[in-house]
């Protein structure tokens, strides 16, 4: 879950994917890195590196890490040396035995309202609707509960609480969302043009987002680069 603190009406942006404008070389990007004065400063291995590459191939790649049996990880690079289509794949694919898995440890709870909501009735009435009072709606719901026991019973976090309207759109819509999620991340910065991002965390606001940042990763020519920055 969000941390509850956060009751802004804006969506959560924690990783960003800017385009790296022709001017700023591979070893600036560690003083300027784009997205800078948007807080977004330390690169983030996102991307999947094309495999079989020759190391002379790489060079270009951001923060490479390439180890025995796992696919090659990078920050950015070239378009044309990331596998951006066995990413989604591999999104596509790990999102649907999730979403198995959630619809077993879930069955028989009732539709769960998301986080956003609350925060919303939340700042529409902090003087009637606390915080506290607020968190505690959205925790107290059944199926919230169901994937609160699932993630401590796995020791880890398996469902994340603010996935819950993604979840319940169905498998096929859960897999398009994480699919476009590892596409294009939380934000999309151009080379030209403003910041793309969703206008809120609700999964009608977070589509709209994903869909016009896929648009517009597609018509970058393969020798654009792009970065991972988180906050």
């Amino acid at each position: 879950m969000t941390d509850p603190e956060m009751v802004s009406s804006t969506a959560t942006i924690r990783t960003l994917i800017a385009a790296i404008p022709d001017g700023l070389t591979d070893d600036m990007l560690t003083t300027h890195p784009p997205a800078a004065a948007l807080g977004f400063a330390r690169p983030t291995n996102h991307f999947w590196a094309q495999p079989g590459r020759l190391l002379w191939q790489r060079r270009h790649l951001i923060n490479l890490d390439s180890r025995r049996g796992q696919p090659a990880t990078c920050a950015g690079g070239p378009i044309d040396r990331l596998d951006l289509t066995l990413m989604r794949d591999a999104a596509t694919y790990h999102a649907g035995l999730r979403w198995q898995r959630w619809q077993h440890a879930t069955a028989g709870t009732k539709t769960a309202r998301p986080w956003h909501e609350y925060a919303a009735e939340h700042r529409a009435q902090p003087g009637k609707i606390t915080l506290a009072t607020a968190r505690t709606r959205f925790l107290h719901q059944p199926r919230i509960n169901a994937m609160r026991l699932y993630n401590a019973a796995q020791m880890a976090i398996v469902f994340s609480l603010d996935d819950i309207e993604m979840y319940q759109a169905g498998q096929q819509a859960y897999q398009h969302y994480q699919a476009l999620t590892a596409l294009c991340a939380d934000a999309l910065l151009p080379v030209t043009g403003p910041v793309l991002r969703p206008a809120s965390d609700a999964l009608a606001d977070r589509i709209t987002y994903l869909a016009e940042a896929a648009r517009t990763v597609a018509g970058l020519p393969g020798s654009q680069r792009l970065i991972a920055l988180a906050v």
